[in-house]
């Protein structure tokens, strides 16, 4: 029986050589068991893969080459590359670190921490920051390795020479606040300072005031001695009245005196040249020398009282305008005072206002420049750092590591193309399987 014959099993084989897709499609039906099968393998492969593989986070920063020093001019500079960052997490030299920190086992394998830029080139602009990824099966562990690395890269880059720039620029920068903040206790000591010397200035208002109470009550001397004065005055006006009214009494007295002694000496002489017969007369010369000296020393009176009304009215005049004078001078010499007082009162107010606006706002604007400038170098304190991060971290909020569908897709399409590179192999191996199998002929 030949091997060639067709069978309910075999059909018959075509024509050596010859292929065709009834033939290919005949192939596969036959043996579509083993292809059913392959791909159920695959698919199952990928349902054990997904169950088996822990989902993975993902994790991403983005970073750029921090301001490591300034410039006299306060510039910023930046003593890092963008390949320096890159060659650093592509080199793996934050493993130790990051595992030692994480608290991983030593043995364990380190976190794979992807750093990619854009670098710049002819025609390309590129760019000036660093993309840090990295895959964990904890969203918390994701977000602390790129934490943890930037932080291990800051320590490191602060060893060498640029570490040492950036020292000394927060020496700097430290002395600078620490100036701003003796600034502000100089400005306490200058609040304490203009608070004694309006203390003092107060005084000296309070000593002004003391002059002006002293200089009312030199007015209120000045005014009682006037009074005194012009009472003077009116007395010496009233004894000139009572003075000029004896006067004309006396006038008055001296008139009739005279009258009766001219009346006298004609009786006298009458008397004299005719007497009384049988009287002798000799006191008759003696009455008189009398009279004539009564009316003389009367005269004499009369001529020193009117002597004395006339001193006691020059008097009075002098008096009062001594009295006009001394008020005038005394009224100058108030004004002046016054004045005087006023001006320096006015001069003292004006000078604690102006204290008190230089403690209460020239002050305060100092405080608040100098508090400014704190900020400003406190803020260019705080952003010295080798490797700057921008933003936060992102964490997914879904795992991205395994992609169920794509190995679905994959595997399931891996066990569909071998089983049908299976069936197709099978199906010629049955068919040769003699062939294939037979001893070669020997050789003569």
């Amino acid at each position: 029986m030949s091997h060639d014959a067709p069978t309910p099993h075999r059909p018959a084989a075509s024509d050596a050589g010859v292929f065709s897709l009834a033939s290919l499609l005949g192939v596969l039906w036959r043996r579509r068991w083993l292809v059913l099968g392959a791909t159920a393998a695959g698919l199952a492969a990928a349902l054990l893969y997904l169950v088996v593989t822990k989902p993975l986070y993902q994790a991403s920063a983005t970073v750029r080459p921090g301001i490591t020093n300034y410039t006299a001019a306060w510039q910023p500079e930046r003593g890092w590359q963008l390949k320096d960052i890159v060659r650093w997490y592509s080199r793996g030299m934050y493993g130790s670190g990051v595992k030692e920190k994480l608290g991983l086992p030593e043995r364990s394998y380190r976190p794979d921490i992807l750093a990619d830029f854009i670098p710049r080139g002819v025609g390309t602009q590129g760019g000036d920051v660093v993309t840090l990824t990295t895959l964990s099966p904890s969203r918390q562990q994701a977000g602390a390795i790129l934490e943890t690395s930037i932080a291990l890269f800051n320590e490191y880059a602060e060893i060498n020479s640029v570490g040492n720039s950036l020292s000394l620029s927060r020496k700097s920068l430290q002395n600078e606040i620490d100036k701003l903040q003796n600034d502000r206790a100089d400005i306490a000591i200058k609040r304490d300072l203009l608070n004694l010397m309006i203390d003092r200035k107060r005084q000296e208002l309070e000593g002004v005031a003391m002059e002006q109470k002293k200089l009312e009550l030199r007015i209120q001397e000045f005014l009682v001695e006037a009074e005194l004065r012009q009472d003077k005055a009116a007395s010496l006006d009233a004894r000139i009245d009572v003075m000029e009214s004896g006067l004309q009494e006396m006038a008055y007295y001296l008139e009739r005196m005279k009258e009766k002694e001219r009346l006298q000496d004609v009786g006298d002489t009458l008397f004299v040249e005719a007497p009384l017969p049988g009287a002798e007369s000799p006191w008759l010369p003696d009455l008189v020398q009398d009279k004539t000296s009564l009316a003389g020393r009367l005269l004499l009176s009369t001529l020193e009282a009117r002597s004395s009304v006339y001193e006691d009215r020059l008097e009075a005049l002098d008096l009062r305008s001594a009295n006009r004078v001394e008020d005038l001078k005394r009224r100058q010499l108030l004004l002046e005072e016054s004045y005087t007082l006023r001006k320096k009162a006015a001069l003292l107010e004006s000078e604690i206002k102006e204290m008190e606006i230089n403690r209460d706002r020239a002050l305060e604007q100092e405080l608040v420049k100098i508090a400014d400038d704190v900020r400003v170098f406190q803020s260019r304190l705080e952003v010295l750092t080798p490797l700057e991060q921008i933003g936060t971290i992102m964490v997914t909020e879904r795992p991205v590591r395994p992609r169920k569908l794509r190995v679905l897709g994959l595997l399931t399409a891996a066990g569909l193309l071998g089983g049908l590179s299976l069936a197709v192999g099978w199906d010629y191996l049955s068919r040769h399987r003699d062939e294939i199998l037979r001893n070669p002929p020997a050789r003569p």
